[in-house]
């Protein structure tokens, strides 16, 4: 009777630790947003995309002089594909990514920055497409979601 508790109290143990390591898994693609080189956020990239709020909040960064972000995961491992971030819903900025650092992005666009600190929504794409213009690989278009200050 010992014998069985214990491994049934073992086993539920067991699948406590397991449960708890599936909320952030290494192998799931994520991204983080910093600003001044200050963390501010880490996100999952949510397959299908689900539109999320990226929310950054107004005391984290008084002044933005540099908006920073970096994927990680399979995304920004793939080196068949050319990596750019499209920002923006109606007036859409392109940024490439950091050339020595893959999945590394710097935003430094100022028409950006004062619509984020006037609290306007900024729809993030992350848009993968082929390095070389002779591949027939498929572009794909992810949505990162809506980054918001308040």
């Amino acid at each position: 009777m010992k014998n069985l508790l214990l491994i049934l109290s073992s086993f539920f143990m067991s699948t406590q630790l397991f449960g708890q390591k599936d909320i952030v898994n290494d192998n799931s693609d994520t991204f983080s947003i910093c600003i001044n080189k200050k963390k501010v956020g880490e996100y999952i990239i949510k397959p299908g995309g689900a539109e999320t709020d990226l929310i950054i909040k107004k005391a984290a960064a008084k002044t933005i002089k540099k908006i920073e972000l970096q994927v990680k995961g399979s995304l920004s491992l793939a080196p068949r594909y050319k990596r750019t971030i499209e920002m923006g819903d109606t007036k859409t900025v392109i940024i490439n990514e950091t050339k020595d650092m893959p999945g590394h992005f710097n935003i430094l666009t100022g028409g950006m920055i004062k619509e984020l600190t006037a609290g306007k929504k900024i729809l993030l794409h992350l848009v993968l497409e082929p390095a070389n213009d002779m591949m027939m690989f498929p572009s794909k278009r992810i949505l990162l979601g809506n980054l918001i200050m308040k």
